[in-house]
């Protein structure tokens, strides 16, 4: 492996961390300032998965084009902690001190889960209804602090653990996992998603954490030779969806996780199993990932109109994220507070981005300016 460090920025990653924010934005605008048919979120495993007819396909559309945000988040957060470790090395940080940082931003990220993005959450729920809710942010945290011992192997190794981690979630689900069961909050935590006595996971972090470990992969490729391996990573995606449709069609319960109707209309091609990741999911979605970064990668050599745009809500994403679910639960609550049907909340979604445009921009040039020891950096 190369000892210089890698670029101090690639701004692909960025760009492409920006696009998923804003989808993820659209999923969230829909959730919440949108009314029960705005919003499509029906993939646990636990449960049979629902038919979509004609009048709830574009709500089914919108949501099937953010699966993407997860797989992009983990994956994402797996090559930035390796291309991190690798130029504080460079600096002269030691191991301790990198294990350290990660250490403290895993646990910050879960505390923020619990403290901040449930509390939002809660707001748009009943009294009665409250949970504890371990969700995208406690899951990165807590792959964080798993991943972070690890960022020393090399990049087959990362790979192999990463696949390894999700071949086990997977037996585990086939041959142990009962939709019946009450599973113990730490079992859900771990590879069994669902609701146990207030407690609701939906992403558990075995098969995450084998998301993130490829992730790392990624990250270790890109410290070497980052032009050559943005660039193959869209014949990969190509490969990935080219696997998708016999995975989905032809292979069952194994490759699904559930039985999935196909109910004659094109679009239940798309039905997947998310809660937790299934073989047929990831195969879509991390093809999606891998052929979308690698075609902006190409994309940003002659055409950069909306790149800095995308790149700015790249580099701050955990304050787009937290602040972003305020702010359509402030929507909601001032212009339609019944809800809305799905065009409706596409208009909220648009006007929140322009609310967080400006609020971005301010805690991007503060973030900038802060040391790289500084706490602010944790975020």
């Amino acid at each position: 492996m190369s000892s210089s460090p890698p670029p101090d920025r690639l701004e692909a990653l960025d760009v492409f961390r920006g696009l998923i924010i804003l989808l993820m934005a659209l999923d969230h605008a829909a959730l919440i300032v949108g009314g029960p048919d705005a919003h499509y979120g029906r993939e646990l495993w636990s449960r049979p998965f629902m038919a979509v007819g004609p009048e709830q396909m574009a709500a089914f559309l919108t949501r099937a084009v953010t699966h993407i945000c997860t797989p992009g988040f983990a994956l994402l957060m797996g090559a930035a902690m390796t291309l991190f470790a690798a130029k504080r090395r460079a600096l002269g940080w030691d191991e301790r001190r990198i294990l350290v940082h990660f250490g403290l931003r895993g646990a910050l990220l879960i505390l923020l889960q619990l403290f901040v993005e449930n509390a939002a959450w809660w707001l748009t729920m009943p009294p009665g209804q409250l949970t504890v809710y371990w969700g995208v942010l406690a899951m990165l945290g807590g792959c964080m602090l798993l991943a972070a011992p690890l960022l020393r192997l090399n990049a087959w190794r990362l790979a192999g653990l990463g696949l390894v981690c999700l071949l086990f979630e997977w037996l585990l689900m086939l041959l142990v996992a009962d939709p019946g069961t009450a599973y113990a909050p730490m079992l859900r935590i771990i590879a069994f998603p669902g609701f146990t006595d207030g407690f609701f996971s939906l992403y558990p972090l075995l098969p995450w954490l084998g998301v993130t470990l490829l992730g790392a992969c990624l990250g270790r490729l890109l410290a070497d030779r980052s032009g050559l391996a943005l660039t193959l990573l869209v014949p990969l995606g190509v490969l990935l969806l080219a696997v998708y449709l016999p995975l989905r069609l032809n292979c069952g319960v194994a490759a699904n996780l559930a039985e999935l109707p196909i109910n004659g209309h094109w679009w239940s091609l798309l039905y997947v199993i998310k809660y937790p990741p299934s073989a047929s999911f990831l195969a879509l979605t991390l093809g999606a990932v891998a052929l979308l970064l690698g075609l902006i990668h190409l994309t940003l050599q002659w055409w950069r109109l909306p790149a800095s745009w995308l790149a700015l809500f790249g580099r701050v994403p955990l304050f787009f994220y937290l602040t972003h679910l305020y702010v359509y639960i402030g929507l909601r609550a001032v212009l339609t507070p019944q809800g809305t049907d799905l065009t409706g909340a596409y208009v909220a979604w648009v006007g929140g981005v322009a609310l967080l445009t400006p609020l971005c921009l301010g805690y991007d040039a503060f973030k900038r300016r802060r040391p790289a020891a500084s706490v602010w950096r944790l975020l």
